[in-house]
């Protein structure tokens, strides 16, 4: 009989820690250099979007990390983030899109 009333509380304190997983503490960017630099969500926070690239490349993660960030270079813009990464149902086919910032 108590146990209904306990297991509310706990499920009403996981649900409000679980939202401090979207807070997002802002952290300065690195300073520009003269290719495009992968930065982390937080890092994002206080810079423009100006735009979105994705990239889609057989081989591993790896190789499609190198597309984006050879696109971004291409684009000029000095930070980029990525958002998704992926394999498809094609062994070896990796897709991959990114955001891009000023």
């Amino acid at each position: 009989m108590k146990i209904k009333p306990v297991m509310g509380l706990l499920l009403i304190v996981l649900g409000l820690s679980a939202c401090s997983v979207f807070h997002v503490t802002p952290v300065p960017p690195p300073a520009p250099l003269p290719y495009a630099q992968e930065i982390t969500r937080a890092q994002s926070v206080n810079l423009q979007k100006i735009g979105t690239i994705s990239a889609q490349t057989f081989g591993s993660p790896m190789d499609v990390e190198a597309e984006i960030k050879r696109k971004a270079d291409a684009s000029g813009a000095p930070y980029y983030v990525i958002i998704m990464m992926s394999d498809s149902v094609y062994p070896g086919i990796w897709y991959a899109n990114a955001l891009l910032y000023k």
